[in-house]
């Protein structure tokens, strides 16, 4: 139930982002989120807010005033012998549809191992929304973190720069911790 809530409200608050105009930034100033204990930090559009995020469960979520698009970081307990591969198949199968993974690249940020994926997919109950989510998935220690960018519908405008926040994701040393 909370799910299907969860749909509803980003499908509407995209149509209504999209009929407002908000189809794109403009002139984008940025701020930074760092989070010392992961050794990440992101920049996000200033006229953002953090806030709670949609499922509750996010260390950073920033959005601006309706729930697309947004940023958000997830730090998970990583299931035993998950690899960035098997966190791809995951990742993809959270979203409804499920989600279709377009795009995969693995790269490195600061010598840690990531896995780069953009995903599509729709929304259910015959909304016929078509969503993507480009999600940066990565390991620290026994935790698994997925960064996740959303612009809600496919050629809404915004990924241009949530592509660019984040490219800003910058992983440091975290002093204790494995890479």
């Amino acid at each position: 139930m909370r799910l299907l809530a969860l749909l509803m409200a980003l499908g509407v608050a995209t149509t209504a982002a999209a009929e407002a105009g908000l189809d794109r930034f403009v002139d984008v100033r940025w701020e930074q989120y760092r989070d010392s204990s992961l050794g990440l930090a992101l920049r996000y559009p200033y006229e953002w807010s953090q806030r709670e995020g949609i499922l509750g469960d996010e260390v950073f979520f920033a959005a601006g005033g309706t729930a697309l698009p947004f940023l958000s970081i997830r730090v998970l307990d990583r299931p035993a012998k998950l690899t960035l591969d098997d966190a791809v198949a995951m990742a993809a199968a959270a979203f409804p549809g499920p989600g279709h993974v377009v795009d995969s690249r693995a790269r490195e940020i600061g010598g840690i191992p990531v896995r780069d994926i953009l995903i599509e997919w729709s929304m259910p109950l015959g909304l016929g929304l078509a969503l993507r989510s480009r999600v940066i998935s990565l390991f620290r220690d026994d935790r698994w973190v997925l960064v996740t960018a959303a612009d809600g519908q496919v050629e809404s405008g915004f990924m241009p720069a949530l592509n660019e926040a984040l490219d800003s994701l910058s992983i440091e040393a975290v002093e204790g911790a494995a890479r």
